[in-house]
């Protein structure tokens, strides 16, 4: 009994060793079959490119949007030259109503009548005959209707609209075929000094008499062109002048050429109804300033 214990003990024993055996065996086998990557040796590596040099500023022009290109600055409008032509003075003489400044004797201004001044914040108005109806006009005609008016710009030009027509028709609503004498004058009295819309009478004839103390010639003027007129009335031959409806301007730069001869024409002419206009307003001043006491 105890042999056959024994026996199956040491049979136990080897079965174990040689299992144990077998195991160690498959183990080294299956170690021996794993392959251990080979660590490449120095001078088997890939080489190492060489470090790249980058221009910075280079690079910031190229990543910088292309330059925009220069234009000239736009350029100012200037605004354009604005003349003292008839329309345009009487635009202005009605475009606010007119402030009374005075009346007064004409005479030291060499026009034996009354004067009357009138302003507003555009122009100076000096209104001639201003005690109603003149006798006679320049052109001695008998019983004669007539209106003489000097618009004055802020700087001092002069711009005199002179018309005369023959008794019974009245000058202030007579059609332009009627008028016996029509003149349209321009004279620069900026050289005289002194002048602002703010004169009262005294500033106003101090200003006029030294423009008529300047020598002729030095200003620009503008004025209807005219021819001599021969006439014999018995043993007396005279000359006189007689306008010919077209503007002529000496001493004048050229652009204020161009536009009184051709603004200033225009006008004698074929007067727009702007100058109706102003005359039914000069017939409403005269009816005025007449009551006014003079100076």
């Amino acid at each position: 009994m105890m042999r056959r214990l024994q026996d199956a003990r040491t049979t136990g024993i080897s079965k174990v060793s040689s299992c144990v055996a077998h195991l160690s065996l498959f183990l080294l086998a299956a170690g021996c079959s794993r392959q251990t990557p080979s660590v490449p040796q120095p001078s088997e590596r890939a080489p190492v490119p060489p470090p790249v040099s980058v221009d910075l500023r280079a690079a910031a022009h190229d990543a910088a949007p292309p330059p925009r290109e220069k234009t000239a600055p736009p350029a100012r409008s200037t605004p354009a030259k604005v003349f003292w032509t008839p329309e345009h003075a009487i635009a202005m003489a009605l475009a606010e109503p007119l402030e009374f400044v005075g009346r007064f004797d004409g005479k030291d201004l060499g026009l034996h009548a009354k004067i009357c001044l009138w302003r507003n914040t555009h122009v100076m108005l000096r209104v001639d005959y201003c005690s109603g109806v003149a006798a006679l006009g320049i052109a001695n005609a008998p019983a004669a209707w007539v209106t003489g008016t000097k618009i004055y710009s802020p700087r001092g030009e002069e711009v005199a609209l002179y018309a005369e027509v023959r008794s019974p028709a009245s000058v202030y609503s007579a059609p332009r075929s009627a008028y016996i004498m029509f003149n349209v004058e321009y004279q620069d009295r900026t050289a005289a000094g002194g002048f602002h819309l703010d004169l009262d009478v005294d500033g106003y004839s101090t200003f006029v008499q030294t423009a008529m103390a300047l020598r002729s010639g030095t200003y620009p003027v503008c004025f209807e062109d005219f021819e001599w007129i021969t006439e014999q009335r018995g043993n007396i031959t005279s000359r006189r002048t007689r306008g010919i409806g077209r503007i002529r301007c000496d001493n004048s730069p050229r652009d204020l050429r161009e536009v009184w001869t051709r603004e200033g024409t225009k006008y004698l002419q074929d007067p727009p109804s702007l100058w109706f206009t102003y005359l039914a307003t000069i017939e409403t001043l005269v009816n005025e300033g007449q009551h006014r006491p003079a100076r």
